[in-house]
């Protein structure tokens, strides 16, 4: 690639910014003529009016969230939603766009919910040359449109998803179609508490946490840690093909997340997480996994969970103690049989979208890497 690359420490390329304009989040509006931007993982997070709080966008910037390390690349005048968001503008010969992608390939490590600004601030930054920086950024854009692209996808299939559980069901709190009702815990067969026992780097079992169950209702194992567990305690910590996982403890926003179990691998499951086995002579795990996702189910979770913001729970006995519609179990495995011809086609997306973001990250490396 040359010698014209040059390596500077991460602060000569930055220009330094003066905005002090927060709004806090209570004072969020739906709409509005300026957007707020936040470090949380959406886009746009509300709307603003007054333009004596505006920051003025001349030259394309980055956000970074010093909390949750969420970049975002910015080019329209925005209001700055609360504490704990960078502005980093950089100096005249960096592409904001190449130093957007340069950030994102650092991946700086989670600290938890804590300031990450000071790692990122320890990088050094490979600044090429100014047609080269261009030439990256195209081509990393296509690759990025692409990507976007699938997620939106996935996204419509989520709601078409929802929308197929409204019309055939209708709402599991209003019970507008007038289901017989019983509490959850009548429905089920068995209901457990996952190991409390440390992961590990290597072991027999992959070991479910909370961040392996997506808001959505999904598992994600791309970054799962392994467990030992002794032959006599493993029948109360496994999970098998059928089971639900219900997240017992996290933030109130995303509290008891619930996914479905469809793995033929057995696996362990970590403490903040309940295992639930239904009467399937009763109840079609799917359909109640997809009930317990809709929106205004998440809402009554929120609702229940006791603790701080940043650490709530819901324990078992209140998970089953929630009231459950219950069709006709021939009603609920019409639903499942189309939801899981749907999910095909979501899992073949899914793998596309993996293999584009594998490759953007080789392009990355490629082009970053010293």
């Amino acid at each position: 690639m040359g010698n014209r690359w040059e390596i500077r420490p991460f602060e000569q390329c930055i220009k330094k910014v003066k905005y002090t304009a927060k709004i806090p989040r209570q004072y969020f509006k739906e709409s509005g003529r300026f957007p707020i931007i936040s470090q949380e993982e959406s886009f746009i997070n509300g709307f603003w009016d007054n333009p004596s709080d505006v920051f003025h966008v001349v030259e394309p910037i980055v956000l970074f969230g010093d909390h949750t390390r969420h970049l975002k690349y910015i080019d329209f005048d925005f209001v700055l939603g609360a504490d704990g968001v960078k502005i980093l503008s950089p100096v005249n010969d960096i592409n904001a766009k190449y130093f957007y992608y340069y950030l994102q390939w650092l991946n700086i490590p989670s600290l938890g919910y804590s300031r990450h600004f000071k790692l990122l601030k320890e990088n050094n930054i490979k600044v090429a040359p100014a047609k080269t920086q261009l030439k990256i950024t195209e081509e990393l854009d296509i690759l990025s449109r692409v990507i976007e692209k699938k997620e939106r996808q996935l996204r419509e299939f989520d709601s078409f998803s929802r929308s197929l559980f409204y019309e055939k069901f209708g709402d599991p709190i209003l019970n507008d179609k007038n289901w017989p009702i019983y509490q959850l815990g009548n429905l089920c067969n068995d209901v457990r508490y996952g190991t409390s026992r440390p992961s590990s780097s290597s072991g027999k079992y992959k070991y479910l946490r909370m961040n392996n169950l997506t808001y959505e209702g999904d598992i994600d194992l791309s970054l799962v840690k392994y467990i030992d567990i002794p032959d006599n305690e493993i029948d109360k910590c496994v999970v098998r093909k059928g089971d639900i996982l219900f997240n017992r403890t996290n933030s109130r926003d995303l509290i008891g997340k619930t996914a479905l179990f469809s793995f033929e691998e057995d696996m362990v499951i970590a403490g903040y997480i309940i295992r639930v086995r239904v009467d399937e002579t009763r109840v079609s795990p799917r359909y109640l996994v997809s009930l317990m996702n809709m929106p205004s189910m998440k809402s009554l979770l929120r609702s229940m969970a006791k603790g701080a913001v940043n650490q709530s729970n819901i324990n078992s006995a209140e998970l089953q103690s929630i009231l459950i519609p219950c069709p006709p179990l021939d009603y609920q495995n019409d639903f499942s049989a189309y939801y899981d011809q749907v999910m095909k086609q979501k899992k073949a997306i899914s793998s596309s979208l993996e293999e584009l973001r594998t490759l953007r990250t080789c392009r990355m490396d490629y082009y970053f890497k010293s």
